[in-house]
């Protein structure tokens, strides 16, 4: 019979604590005769704030500490917990984020060091209050106001200065806020102990200038905490790479590759933005450069300094991208690269019938043939490549579907035999075209 009985009281306890359960159901498990669904009632997010006004005077102290860690209780109700006998209770309404500031203030004077210290620790208590709990408070206090994210930049100064403990200092650094102040900073990067100079060179928030000067630090356990650092300079790392620590050089190594992976991801998506692709264009390694050259979001300015990269390739990849100018596409079809010379020939959009007619005259017989094979070639230019040298150009010629009747006439009278059968066969084909054309 108790084993029934405690059954179906978890039961009602599992439905009390369900997010979907509605609020009527909340209402009457409210007055439920065991306090365990009436704290899983008062810690549902759900339930509704008259619910959780009445639950705020349950007999039980676990229903109204679930009440007073509730984050939609609210600032009312908790400020009548606020005053509760229970440590817990008074602790839970001192952590939770809508208390109000007068109520926080109030907490912060309690008798009991937990209830303090959740205040310290609660992001919304006011400045003021903060600084009036790291005066008048032990260790413990003083940490959670200095890790506090709304602790001012007067108290973080302080307290960066606590010579009592480290630890202190250590967690100044950790706080948002004093990346906030480069003298902050600057001062920690100096601190005596060698954790809190390590802190200040992990944190991806230490300016430029500070994460350089840590970097020549005499101890490898902080340089290589620069060495790991996601925002210090690829100028630092590459320095550091080369570090007598091998920690130090490891980590640098490992950083610069994961930077490369990361860049190489950015530069070939085509949702990065463009003020990101320009930085990127200008990163050191040429697979990055290749990749922004090739994005179709790349902006044309960018693209026209990309054109006069050293790599072939980022060159070879400015010539594909749909973006690229025709003064650009002008500019590479004179590229000193036989490469670049020939991916302006073989692409499909060259719009101006110069470009095509400096690179029929190209020294290098493969870019002529990709001329010659590009059907959107001209056919003047066409006509002027029938008359190469090159059989294998003439025959390729002969297959290209712009060239003119009058063209192919003639390549059938060519004495290359390779080079008369093209022309028979493309003349072929284009009075099969015709004839069907007709049909329909």
């Amino acid at each position: 019979m108790e084993e029934n009985k405690n059954e179906n009281m978890w039961r009602r306890v599992s439905e009390a604590v369900y997010s979907k359960t509605p609020a009527k159901v909340l209402e009457k498990l409210a007055d439920d005769k065991d306090w365990e669904v009436r704290k899983a009632v008062a810690g549902n997010s759900n339930a509704p704030p008259e619910v959780l006004e009445e639950l705020a005077k349950d007999e039980n102290n676990n229903v109204r500490y679930a009440v007073a860690r509730n984050t939609k209780t609210s600032a009312k109700v908790l400020e009548g917990l606020a005053g509760d006998k229970i440590d817990s209770v008074r602790e839970a309404v001192a952590e939770n984020s809508n208390t109000s500031e007068k109520v926080l203030e109030k907490l912060a004077e309690d008798k009991v060091w937990r209830v303090r210290k959740a205040v310290a620790e609660n992001s919304k208590t006011p400045p003021k209050v903060l600084e009036k709990l790291a005066e008048n408070g032990d260790y413990g206090i003083i940490y959670a106001v200095a890790k506090n994210p709304s602790a001012s930049e007067e108290i973080l100064k302080k307290l960066a200065e606590y010579k009592e403990n480290w630890t202190i200092r250590k967690a100044v650094v950790e706080n948002p806020r004093a990346t906030e102040d480069i003298e902050i900073i600057k001062k920690l990067a100096n601190d005596k102990e060698v954790v809190v100079r390590r802190t200040v060179a992990e944190n991806s928030k230490t300016p430029e200038k500070v994460l350089e000067e840590l970097a020549d630090d005499k101890e490898g356990f902080v340089r290589a905490g620069v060495a790991g650092n996601p925002s210090v300079s690829e100028e630092v790392l590459e320095k550091l790479a080369e570090d007598k620590d091998w920690n130090v050089s490891e980590a640098a190594k490992r950083n610069l590759e994961r930077r490369k992976i990361q860049n190489m991801a950015e530069a070939s998506n085509s949702n990065t933005s463009k003020e990101r692709l320009e930085k990127l264009a200008k990163d050191k390694n040429v697979g990055v450069r290749e990749a922004v050259a090739g994005n179709r979001n790349t902006p044309a300015e960018v693209l026209e300094e990309l054109a006069g990269d050293e790599a072939v390739y980022v060159r070879i990849a400015v010539v594909g991208n749909p973006n690229t100018s025709e003064k650009v596409l002008e500019k590479l079809a004179k590229d000193d690269a036989l490469e670049v010379r020939r991916a302006v020939a073989e692409i499909l959009n060259t719009p101006k019938e110069e470009i095509f007619e400096a690179l029929a005259k190209d020294k290098e017989w493969a870019v002529k043939v990709e001329v010659a094979e590009n059907p959107n070639t001209p056919e003047k230019v066409l006509e002027e490549l029938a008359k190469d040298v090159s059989s294998y150009i003439k025959g390729v010629v002969a297959r290209n579907p712009n060239t003119s009747v009058k063209v192919l006439e003639e390549l059938k009278e060519d004495e290359d035999w390779a080079v008369r059968s093209a022309a028979i066969q493309s003349l072929a084909l284009r009075k099969f075209h015709k004839y069907q054309d007709v049909e329909k």
